[in-house]
């Protein structure tokens, strides 16, 4: 396990002014994905002070039709990952690549993605893995979208 990226959220103290309410680091484990954040509705509920990304990473949460979710992925080119995992969803994702170089796939071709690179996945049908020496690690924004082709298989 790895030391995570440093996690900042804002709320409101019990005097209702503005204020740190996180301020923390979570170990990161390869492969995996883990939330930073999630939201319940949409528009989001930015009352409570309740920990909204403490819980795992799960697959069901990504299809949350009401809310959005604000997730780290991280993977590693020798956890034998070799052939792409094919799927789509019923959301348009917002890719950041933080670290590392990452194929990404459709059903007619792929595109190499390094650190620093964005990527809008409009729920189609795709697959990812790290490519290269080095750890991958991307950030993702999930929301709700309609279905396009046949709809989510995940």
């Amino acid at each position: 396990m790895n030391e995570g990226p440093r996690r900042v959220v804002t709320g409101l103290d019990a005097g209702g002014r503005s204020c740190i309410l996180i301020d923390d680091r979570r170990p990161i484990a390869f492969p995996g994905g883990q939330f930073v954040w999630r939201s319940r509705t949409s528009p989001a509920d930015n009352s409570g002070n309740e920990d909204a990304g403490a819980e795992p990473f799960n697959r069901s949460a990504i299809h949350d039709r009401e809310g959005s979710s604000f997730a780290l992925f991280t993977f590693k080119p020798e956890d034998g990952l070799t052939e792409v995992g094919m799927h789509a969803t019923d959301t348009i994702d917002y890719v950041v690549v933080l670290q590392g170089r990452i194929e990404f796939s459709t059903e007619t071709g792929k595109v190499e993605l390094a650190a620093g690179d964005l990527l809008v996945d409009r729920g189609v049908v795709h697959g990812w893995r790290a490519i290269g020496d080095e750890p991958a690690m991307t950030a993702v924004v999930m929301v709700p979208a309609n279905p396009v082709g046949k709809g989510g298989t995940l």
